[in-house]
């Protein structure tokens, strides 16, 4: 009810967009050995790889469909916050909504808006330089924008919100020198959504 009608149509959008570069992502080399190589080590058959018939974990779901959102780096991004904020949100979201009862589109949306608030707002309190350090603040800052959107998914109170920050912090890491002649940089984006969502779980 406090979130304005402006900021819930916009959420939707960001959510749509989200999902098309996750399922355009799908079928580029990279993904395609991170499904091949999950496929072969879970075979849970819990959550949806979007774009694909496979499922897995909610964990390896969020993993690859994070990944898949940054695929080719088509996704919404935070100029200020220096954030992609999608890839780190929808994913732990969705994977919520298919292994848990009790998730309402209201608490879905009120979810999504959470991590985008948070998210870049760390962004922002790191500044520029974090990234000119050679940080990948997909990676560092992004677990918080998937774990204030799960935190919020589960319905957890603000000391368990905040524990599940502090967890989701403790599992940051990414380097920018990813992004010179490697796939994994994709990746950055879905361990940091896995991150949080093993946090706020």
């Amino acid at each position: 009810e406090a979130i304005p009608a402006a900021v819930r149509q916009r959420i939707k959008l960001l959510m749509l967009d989200a999902l098309g570069c996750g399922l355009y992502g799908a079928d580029l080399e990279w993904s395609r050995i991170l499904q091949r190589t999950l496929g072969e080590l879970d075979t849970t058959q819990a959550c949806t790889v979007w774009g694909t018939r496979q499922k897995l974990s909610a964990p390896h779901a969020v993993l690859v469909n994070g990944s898949q959102v940054q695929g080719f780096e088509l996704d919404d991004v935070h100029k200020v916050g220096v954030l992609h904020t999608g890839c780190l949100v929808l994913p732990p979201l969705v994977a919520l909504a298919q292994t848990r009862a009790g998730i309402s589109g209201r608490d879905f949306l009120a979810a999504a808006v959470a991590g985008y608030e948070v998210g870049p707002r760390v962004g922002i309190a790191m500044g520029p330089e974090h990234i000119a350090q050679g940080w990948h603040s997909g990676a560092t800052v992004g677990v918080y924008a998937a774990a204030a959107a799960a935190a919020r998914g589960l319905k957890l109170d603000a000391a368990r919100t905040v524990h599940a920050l502090g967890i989701a912090g403790t599992q940051a890491c990414g380097l920018m020198a990813a992004q010179f002649g490697s796939m994994v940089k994709r990746m950055h984006a879905g361990r940091a959504a896995q991150s949080g969502l093993y946090a706020a779980e």
